[in-house]
């Protein structure tokens, strides 16, 4: 359930989505443009909701350490 977590919060990190729309073929001041407004009204909220469910999954199971998902990465 952690490693599902971290994946989530990596992909849905503003920098991860602005090379992602790059790769898509958007220009670079349409991504940014994008990039900013969904790191203002979205990302923030959604990172800290996503961060304490990290800390509850910890907190339930107290055998996973964050290390040990990584290095199962």
């Amino acid at each position: 359930m952690v490693a599902k977590l971290l994946s989530i919060q990596h992909r849905s990190n503003p920098l991860h989505l602005y090379c992602r729309l790059l790769e898509k073929g958007l220009s670079k001041r349409l991504s940014m443009s994008l990039c900013k407004a969904y790191e203002i009204l979205l990302f923030g909220s959604l990172s800290f909701i996503i961060k304490n469910l990290i800390h509850y999954c910890l907190l339930v199971n107290r055998s996973t350490r964050i290390q040990g998902v990584l290095r199962k990465s």
